[in-house]
């Protein structure tokens, strides 16, 4: 075994699938050489059907040794699920817990880059949109181009609203 690769069950576990399910998308071509890589092509060849909406796997217990962060890549599988059941017409009110849960996991280094499809991120952040818009007295401010700083600030805070680490009161 290649000590730069991760194992079949680390590919699973990060992704949250069976091990004969990698098995199975490896002959159809998945790339094995990460998690990351894996991940991708999960999302871009592996469509959910409506009519199941697959169960969710435990955390990876140990670091893939090619450097990826897994609790990256277990939160991108998560998500990705959450959204293909959403199009799908599922209600993924019973995954809000372990995908806050994923999202938390996440070191606060590898949070940047993490991309959370729309519509779960508006489920994930709705509540506080709500408290938000009840707070507002009336500023009618025009959206001006915000510097860079204050966008990373206001992306790691819409984060941590996703990830339950910020609740309205």
């Amino acid at each position: 075994m290649n000590v730069n690769k991760p194992s079949q069950l680390q590919i699973a576990q990060a992704l949250g699938l069976s091990q004969a399910s990698i098995v199975k998308y490896k002959r159809r071509g998945m790339p094995m050489e990460s998690t990351d890589a894996a991940a991708t092509w999960h999302r871009a060849h592996v469509k959910i059907t409506a009519h199941r909406i697959p169960q969710l796997a435990t955390p990876a217990q140990s670091a893939p040794p090619d450097g990826s962060n897994p609790e990256a890549a277990r939160a991108v599988a998560l998500l990705d699920l959450a959204a293909k059941a959403l199009t799908s017409g599922h209600d993924i009110g019973a995954m809000v817990p372990e995908l806050r849960q994923a999202l938390r996991a996440v070191p606060d280094v590898a949070r940047a880059g993490m991309l959370v499809p729309v519509r779960v991120f508006d489920l994930l952040t709705g509540d506080v949109r709500a408290a938000l818009q009840d707070d507002e007295t009336g500023n009618d401010q025009v959206a001006q181009a915000m510097p860079d700083d204050e966008a990373a600030a206001m992306g790691e805070f819409w984060y941590r609203c996703a990830a339950g680490e910020i609740r309205p009161a």
